[in-house]
């Protein structure tokens, strides 16, 4: 949950800050966005694997 706390911030951050002009141009926010979303999509599977090593060990 953290990372996507942190990446959704930093995705606000970047909106306020108007980084790479994303207030004026709506296809480029789409992009950042679904950047960080493909990340936190990562991130996720990354977690479920780890979960099912764990249990696999335990188990």
């Amino acid at each position: 949950m953290k990372i996507t706390s942190e990446t959704l911030n930093q995705l606000l951050l970047d909106y306020q800050n108007d980084k790479n002009l994303m207030k004026t141009d709506v296809t480029k926010l789409e992009s950042y966005a679904s950047t960080l979303l493909n990340q936190i999509e990562e991130k996720a599977k990354e977690v479920k694997e780890s979960e099912k090593f764990i249990k696999s060990i335990v188990l």
